[in-house]
């Protein structure tokens, strides 16, 4: 089975097309598949756009990373499908409102709720792509830690990993936070650094949780695992309550001093039930966002769009 993997050149810096591109091409290549990638330019002429369509196999898989597809036109990908190439996108944090989806044969949704999302969008549409959930997995230099949530080996308690405007905590609760600022790329020190930490927090506010349209993806609370730090999260990150549940310990519940007061007062006197449970939780994330589990549904996923 042959699949490719299409992105835009300008973007091959972003942290989704380095996970869901070449990462992801590094996790399935001794998978019995064949996988390759192939970055395409937008701004130039269309003649040299189509020399990466020679480049693919006849009844290869073509995968766009997110919005590198409204670069190609749908006469290319009615081109693209008379070679009997199966055409789809992984959707990732794009915005579908305005898709056209007789573009593509499937859709790859990253979490469930962007799954359920894209079957009730599908069902109102006169095309009829097929769906498939490949669930969003942790960085790939994490696979080498074993999932260790031991805290007393840490020496650190709570940090925050990126743009410290993306934030979002009042000012008196920032002194309990260890901001680790993002240059550009998570470098080994950076790794090493988080691994201290018994804590990741990862509420970057409400306006980037309650999108419609727009899922981002859980990447902090996925490279949680693996750097062994529990993900502090709130109630309307959707998608991390869907995975981790309700009764998960460390969540905001309400965007209020008093919902901030309880959850620090929590993170301070953290106790070994709310470990216990927090663990629990943990297992089911790694039971579907693991790295052998989205390997899992990739694979499977692949091979039925392959028999269709």
């Amino acid at each position: 089975m042959n699949i490719y993997f299409i992105y835009r050149k300008s973007q091959e810096n972003l942290g989704s097309v380095k996970m869901r591109v070449f990462q992801l091409k590094e996790m399935l290549e001794n998978k019995f598949l064949k996988v390759d990638t192939i970055g395409i330019y937008s701004a130039k002429p269309q003649f040299l756009q189509i020399l990466w369509f020679l480049k693919i196999k006849d009844k290869s898989i073509i995968i766009f990373n997110k919005d590198a597809i409204d670069r190609v036109s749908l006469k290319f990908i009615d081109a693209l499908r008379k070679k009997g190439l199966k055409v789809g996108i992984d959707v990732l944090d794009k915005d579908m409102n305005y898709f056209d989806y007789r573009k593509i044969d499937f859709l790859i949704a990253s979490s469930q709720r962007q799954f359920r999302y894209l079957s009730s969008v599908v069902k109102t549409i006169n095309s009829n792509p097929s769906i498939y959930y490949i669930p969003h997995q942790a960085d790939i230099r994490l696979n080498k830690f074993k999932p260790d949530f031991a805290f007393e080996k840490k020496s650190k308690k709570t940090f925050y990993f990126g743009e410290h405007t993306n934030i979002y905590i009042p000012s008196k609760y920032l002194e309990h936070i260890t901001v680790l600022p993002y240059r550009g790329k998570m470098g080994s020190s950076d790794i090493n650094e988080m691994r201290q930490y018994q804590f990741q927090y990862c509420i970057r506010g409400p306006q980037q949780n309650t999108s419609l349209y727009i899922f981002k993806p859980i990447t902090k609370l996925i490279n949680s695992l693996y750097l062994g730090a529990l993900p502090i999260i709130s109630f309307d990150m959707e998608d991390a309550v869907d995975i981790l549940g309700t009764k998960y310990p460390f969540t905001l519940r309400e965007y209020s001093e008093a919902g901030f007061h309880e959850l620090f007062g929590l993170v301070k006197n953290v106790d070994t039930d709310m470990i216990m449970q927090s663990k629990k939780c943990m297992d089911k994330l790694r039971s579907v966002h693991g790295f052998k589990a989205v390997e899992k549904a990739f694979t499977d996923s692949m091979s039925s769009l392959n028999d269709y």
